[in-house]
């Protein structure tokens, strides 16, 4: 059974659409990350029809890990290193990447009296 897909202009079946549709959407997205010098490094298609878009973290990530915009969803250790994964949404699409710290936390020395 076809379904009309307005961003196609056209009827396509169900499972076309889906894919279509995100495949759209993920270019606009990745687009739209070009404009915020968000660099991309690969897509993951996951469960469904849904991709996330890999980002390497640069100082854009680490402003929108600082403002808020991103959230930690992880993290692992490698080698005695931890690494935060963090996410965020652009044009409705996730985008992830790896840090190896977390932002806007300052470690303070500390002081002994004796």
């Amino acid at each position: 059974m076809k379904v009309y897909s307005e961003l196609a202009g056209r009827e396509l079946n169900r499972e076309t659409k889906a894919v279509y549709e995100a495949a759209v959407k993920l270019e606009l997205a990745m687009l739209e990350c070009e404009e915020m010098d968000l660099e991309v490094t690969g897509v993951e298609w996951g469960g469904g029809y849904q991709p996330r878009i890999i980002l390497r973290e640069n100082y854009k990530t680490k402003k929108f890990v600082k403002s808020g915009t991103a959230q930690i969803f992880g993290m692992k250790t490698k080698a005695g290193v931890r690494y935060n994964f963090y996410q965020m949404q652009v044009r409705g699409v996730k985008c992830i990447w790896e840090g190896e710290r977390e932002y806007g936390k300052v470690r303070q020395k500390t002081k002994f009296k004796h």
